[in-house]
């Protein structure tokens, strides 16, 4: 048994937030890429779609998409590219192609925006072409591009998604809903900071400020105070203590305490405890298990 103080943290996060990473970029266009897919399994169609080109046509200064224009397309011949010669997003209709510059954590560098509008300007000659620069918070690039690009933000991406949620929702395949609720609720946590406990976290920050500067300049330290009340607590319910440090305390059963033998391996001078001696002579044995494996897989040719 042992007991810690937490450091390795997430264990408490959503599913949702571990899986796209919270603030990795091409897990975000991997989702936003099965959203903006009409054939996505989500069974939304072309709803996402639809709405976020006509945001980015409210946004855009190029002529080659208008809100009319938008409700014209052919949705049904429509193609998503992700990570298509270094473009985060393509959109690819009949005669339209989508250039989406993701952001999440990071900025344009190295001439990036005109190098992604040359390449799709050279591989689609013939098509209308509209650029899009998606952030967090709908900020400009670091650098001017030759072409003008949209500007979007994920708080957009929020809007979109609660209100198709909100319309669509009852209709929805349920695991599809969870999953895009999901999302919505990570995006609102951890990337733009709008949920409730952001929210309310912030609010109480600003309204007890002197109180939390204060609680930072003299706090005590909350592992080392708390250690010994959990030390003697386990000690009393009959456990034997092992090891400890300031983030940790380790220990075992009387019954254990009397098969495992007290005596460490490892450097001379160095107190290795118990519990790591037999994890050390347990590596031991599968190193050698494994060697074993090899020796005999190479003698049969596999």
């Amino acid at each position: 048994m042992m007991i810690s103080n937490g450091s390795r943290s997430g264990s408490k996060r959503r599913t949702s937030s571990r899986y796209w990473g919270s603030r990795t970029e091409i897990r975000h266009s991997n989702f936003l890429g099965w959203l903006l897919d009409p054939n996505g399994s989500h069974g939304l169609g072309k709803l996402f779609l639809n709405r976020f080109l006509r945001d980015v046509a409210a946004r855009s200064e190029r002529k080659d998409l208008d809100e009319i224009r938008v409700e014209e397309l052919n949705y049904d011949d429509v193609e998503i590219r992700r990570e298509w010669r270094h473009i985060d997003l393509l959109v690819i209709f009949q005669d339209l192609v989508v250039c989406i510059e993701n952001k999440v954590d990071s900025s344009d560098h190295s001439d990036q925006l005109n190098t992604y509008a040359n390449v799709v300007g050279a591989s689609f000659p013939k098509h209308h072409r509209v650029f899009v620069y998606l952030t967090p918070d709908g900020d400009r690039p670091n650098e001017e591009a030759n072409v003008p690009y949209a500007l979007c933000s994920y708080r957009d991406i929020i809007v979109f998604i609660d209100r198709v949620l909100s319309v669509h929702g009852a209709s929805m395949n349920a695991a599809a809903f969870r999953y895009i609720k999901d999302y919505s609720v990570t995006l609102k946590r951890e990337l733009t900071k709008t949920d409730e406990l952001n929210q309310l976290a912030k609010q109480i920050s600003k309204n007890h400020e002197e109180l939390f500067r204060f609680i930072l300049d003299h706090g005590t330290d909350v592992e080392s105070d708390m250690l010994p009340i959990f030390r003697d607590k386990f000690k009393e319910w009959g456990y034997v203590p092992v090891s400890e440090n300031k983030g940790y305390a380790r220990f075992l059963t009387s019954a254990l305490d009397a098969v495992i033998p007290r005596k460490g391996v490892g450097l001379p001078g160095k107190r290795v405890s118990p519990l790591r001696s037999t994890s050390m002579a347990r590596r031991r044995r599968q190193s050698s298990k494994h060697s074993s494996h090899q020796v005999m897989k190479q003698s049969i040719g596999c």
